[in-house]
């Protein structure tokens, strides 16, 4: 038989109400880490045209709030920013990086458990790679 309960409620040991809270929790650390994904983005490009990617949140005049901590990657063609959550288990991962002549981005999610293993390139093996429209849409 398949449980349908979440652990904390299956096991007795948590209320509907703290379950309510922990997800909402969560659902509003998705949404604070997505928005700060895309302006990071939108600040990259806008810096590489004016002939270099910034060094930090600070540069961009981005902060990180209170839930996740910020690790900016920068390197020759290319700027990465990882979020890892202060407290849960999502992680987050921007890369704006240049091909030839054109700017690419890609922004992924995933367990921060494996964050550390993902490649240089492309998203960490396991996690879900979504699109910036995404997170205008979820933002309204």
């Amino acid at each position: 038989m398949v449980d349908l309960l979440p652990p904390a409620l299956a096991d007795g040991s948590g209320g509907v109400s703290q379950v309510l809270e922990d997800r909402e929790s969560a659902l509003q650390r998705r949404r604070d880490a997505e928005v700060l994904l895309a302006q990071f983005v939108r600040g990259q490009m806008t810096r590489h045209y004016w002939g270099h990617f910034a060094a930090s949140l600070e540069d961009l005049g981005l902060q990180t709030g209170e839930h996740l901590e910020a690790r900016v990657e920068r390197g020759d063609g290319f700027s990465r920013l990882w979020l890892m959550p202060r407290r849960g288990g999502e992680a987050f991962l921007a890369d704006v990086r240049l091909r030839g002549d054109r700017l690419e981005r890609r922004l992924c999610r995933g367990d921060a458990s494996s964050a550390a293993q993902g490649p240089s390139l492309g998203c960490p093996a396991g996690w879900n790679e979504f699109a910036a429209e995404e997170i205008s849409n979820s933002s309204n």
